[in-house]
């Protein structure tokens, strides 16, 4: 009797987990993809909807009269793109030991070459993992940072493309 007691308790308790496990609904959280790069040991992002590609920095023509922000221009493919340099839209001194690489970005109907130091990681993170920038931020950076996030113990700033070039043009 009591071996049938312990086969009805053990045919009870795996019927109560398959109801649990049928009320547990996967739902597939939004996802964003980031280009992860890294600019005089800051680690910055940008969206994957704004890059287009990821080129070895090389090749910049000067251009006579532009800004500080844009050293010059380079050719893709026939196209002619300005070079955004972030380091000085950021106000970084400038301490690049190496050439770097171009994220090439598109942003308000424009693609733009910007420089940066490494790339770092290109992932796909949940969209409930993206925080509100901290408030004590130095006002120059905080205007262009869209959101914030944690990714291998360092905070991670994403930087809005267009808000970079809007800063550049004006």
């Amino acid at each position: 009797m009591t071996e049938e007691l312990l086969k009805s308790d053990s045919i009870l308790d795996e019927i109560k987990n398959w109801e649990l496990a049928e009320k547990i609904i996967e739902v597939d959280e939004k996802q964003v993809k980031l280009v992860i790069f890294s600019l005089d040991h800051h680690v910055f992002a940008f969206l994957g909807t704004e890059v287009r590609e990821i080129l070895p920095a090389d090749g910049i023509t000067w251009i006579p009269g532009a800004t500080e922000f844009i050293p010059g221009v380079i050719n893709i493919r026939g196209d002619i793109e300005a070079v955004i340099d972030l380091r000085q839209v950021l106000g970084f001194a400038d301490t690049r030991k190496k050439q770097g690489f171009f994220i090439m970005a598109q942003a308000n109907e424009q693609s733009n070459a910007i420089l940066v130091d490494s790339i770092i990681d290109v992932l796909d993170v949940p969209v409930s993992t993206l925080n509100q920038p901290m408030i004590n931020l130095d006002i120059k950076l905080s205007q262009l940072i869209m959101n914030q996030l944690e990714s291998n113990g360092k905070v991670v700033s994403i930087l809005s493309v267009s808000r970079i070039v809007d800063q550049v043009v004006v």
